[in-house]
């Protein structure tokens, strides 16, 4: 079962699978793929706000990304009933659906992880992501359901949020890291983890 699950590590995978005992979503990683969020995933767990939503439970849970899909296009969400199972998220597309978390869980603690620089995130982020959307990419792991419906939940987050919320014509770029910690930091109070200044908290309005 291990290839299903590629490219994940096993560290991810230990605690993916939700919980009928956890009715609240209490942390919400903020930031976007590629800042740590592995690393904030393991930290939580550790910490006890397991299970903890990442990447890798769309692999084993497709009708996840089909119902995500749906939540970016803007279509009616129950959030409430779609992350029943989950104490804390990381990464995609979830830091892409912020204010509608923060909104229906509202005591919920939102953690913005960031790179040392922009560079950082856009090397690393260049190996993965964006690649996605390549006609090749979608046209091969089309027959494979779990890559297939993936592949569509990350073409509707660059397409429906990226493109309009950071890329000004161009859905994927460097830009798109300033862009979002702006857009978070804007509408919402964070704990800021990864470079100088982590730990810091926005004050309330």
């Amino acid at each position: 079962m291990s290839w299903l699950a590629w490219p994940f590590s096993k560290v991810l995978l230990a605690d993916c699978t939700p919980s009928p005992d956890v009715q609240e979503l209490e942390i919400i990683g903020a930031g976007l793929s590629r800042t740590g969020t592995v690393s904030l995933h393991t930290a939580l767990t550790i910490l006890g706000f397991g299970p903890c939503h990442h990447g890798a439970v769309h692999f084993f849970y497709p009708e996840r990304s089909v119902a995500f899909t749906k939540a970016l296009k803007g279509e009616p969400t129950d959030y409430r009933a779609l992350m029943r199972g989950y104490r804390s998220i990381v990464g995609a597309p979830l830091c892409s659906l912020v204010p509608e978390l923060l909104s229906t869980f509202p005591k919920a603690k939102a953690i913005l992880t960031l790179r040392d620089t922009p560079e950082q995130w856009w090397t690393s982020m260049m190996a993965t992501v964006p690649p996605m959307s390549f006609p090749l990419y979608r046209w091969s792991v089309y027959p494979i359901r779990y890559l297939g419906v993936w592949n569509q939940l990350v073409r509707t987050m660059l397409e429906e949020r990226w493109d309009l919320l950071y890329g000004r014509g161009r859905r994927v770029g460097i830009e798109n890291y300033t862009r979002h910690e702006a857009y978070i930091r804007l509408g919402t109070v964070v704990h800021v983890l990864g470079r100088a200044g982590a730990g810091d908290t926005l004050p309330e309005e």
